[in-house]
């Protein structure tokens, strides 16, 4: 069992000019591994590396970078620069890869989205260009180069492509998924799709899941908490959102944005039982057994089934 550490949305950049200073975490949480699922504390190779380096110590931290991190820098080039900056050994960026710690497997990126949820991808790329200010903030492709929604979907694809491979590679412990954009219309502000937008938030990646049943899959972005399941997978967002002042002139409130932000939720993971398709537990590396049980239960004609299924007391 792995105790895990989630936040994401720190976005200390924006929320220390509210508080005039920033934002420590604590330092008495017990927990193997903190995940920081993007949106940090600026741009991530300068102000974001500085943040995550002056923080705790007693533990790693596994990240992946969020839209606002890449601002003012090159989509495709300011992860390499962060990992080339970090002057500390217990940070971890992910970006189409893999790490193990504390016997768990985290797997992830940025994501961003496929922009299809909406049912309009031409209308939801038209609204994320005009209706947020990412494509104003950072480029690719060196000086100049100006990024589209198009190149965010490429980049959805890499990443998305990237987390099926490192999933269909067996591992005896836990999977876990890490990236910033949603992995489902669950995670909307409505629970359910309401508008273009949606698009640039998150993608329907239920066959996804499905099919590699990670044990979790931790996310950020929509600045919504939440902790669903999707067949058997752990969905978890735990955003602290933006802090801004409200009031009259010489009497201001703090607003916070995500009141139920807690920034101490740890939550256990571990695998989940794999179960054969008599029903019984498998052992945790006998994936090819099973493999080869499904292509011969799948070939099996209906009487063949109830066969097996009266020999094997299995009910029906």
């Amino acid at each position: 069992m792995t105790r895990l550490w989630i936040m994401s949305d720190i976005h200390d950049d924006s929320n220390r000019d509210t508080l005039k200073h920033n934002l420590s975490l604590p330092e008495d949480v017990s927990a193997d591994v903190c995940i920081i699922a993007g949106d940090i504390a600026g741009r991530l190779s300068r102000m974001g590396r500085t943040w995550l380096e002056h923080q705790f110590r007693q533990m790693p931290i596994v990240i992946v970078p969020g839209n606002h991190d890449f601002w003012k820098a090159d989509l495709l080039e300011e992860v390499d620069k962060f990992r080339e900056s970090l002057q500390v050994d217990w940070i971890y960026c992910l970006d189409g890869d893999a790490i193990t710690l504390a016997g768990t497997r985290f797997v992830g990126g940025t994501l961003w989205t496929d922009y299809l949820v909406s049912g309009n991808s031409a209308a939801a790329k038209r609204e994320h260009l005009t209706g947020m200010r990412d494509f104003k903030r950072f480029k690719i492709g060196g000086a100049g180069g100006k990024a589209r929604p198009s190149d965010l979907e490429k980049e959805h694809w890499r990443i998305r492509n990237a987390i099926d491979q490192e999933l269909a590679v067996p591992f005896e412990g836990p999977s876990v998924v890490v990236t910033h954009h949603a992995p489902h219309p669950l995670s909307l502000r409505e629970g359910r799709v309401t508008e273009d937008l949606d698009g640039a938030y998150t993608s329907d990646l239920t066959e996804l899941i499905t099919r590699r049943a990670p044990e979790m899959w931790i996310h950020g972005h929509v600045h919504t908490p939440r902790d669903y399941v999707v067949v058997e997978t752990r969905i978890v967002c735990n955003p602290r959102g933006y802090l801004q002042f409200v009031g009259m002139e010489h009497h201001k409130l703090v607003e916070i944005e995500v009141p139920s932000f807690d920034p101490r939720l740890v939550i256990d993971v571990q695998r989940r039982p794999r179960i054969d398709p008599w029903g019984y537990p498998m052992p945790y590396d006998d994936e090819v057994a099973l493999w080869r049980q499904n292509q011969a239960l799948a070939a099996m004609t209906d009487e063949e089934l109830l066969d097996v299924n009266f020999a094997t007391g299995r009910k029906v």
